[in-house]
């Protein structure tokens, strides 16, 4: 019972409350500026050759098959993301991220798999 009173109590801290109000002003922008904290992995379209990727302010945005930058209201539309996890024998875990998407400049429907391998360090 004290934990749950201790966690209740927490809440009501002052320094607790502007904690999290300074973070939710900063994540709020980070999505303005663009950052998707839910998707880590750059997209492609492999029907016209546009691809994501960050300006030089860090946020994310579409380049044209010719370099240029799309439009600003121009994105990527992820309909769908999978995820699995994969614990490897040899010590280390593996995921893959599936991602069913529209490309926001020819309208191609498209599927990637994005596979990131994190192996366990031996010590040195």
């Amino acid at each position: 019972m004290a934990k749950k009173t201790q966690k209740s109590d927490l809440r009501k801290d002052p320094a607790y409350q502007e904690l999290v109000a300074s973070l939710t002003k900063v994540i709020d922008e980070a999505y303005v500026k663009g950052v998707d904290f839910n998707r880590e992995h750059f997209l492609n379209c492999y029907a016209c050759g546009c691809v994501e990727g960050m300006t030089e302010k860090g946020s994310r945005t579409i380049y044209l098959k010719d370099g240029t930058v799309a439009a600003l209201d121009v994105d990527f539309r992820v309909i769908d993301i999978k995820r699995r996890d994969y614990v490897l024998k040899r010590g280390g875990i593996r995921w893959r991220t599936t991602y069913l998407y529209v490309c926001g400049i020819c309208g191609a429907e498209q599927k990637v798999c994005h596979v990131d391998e994190f192996s366990k360090q031996e010590p040195h």
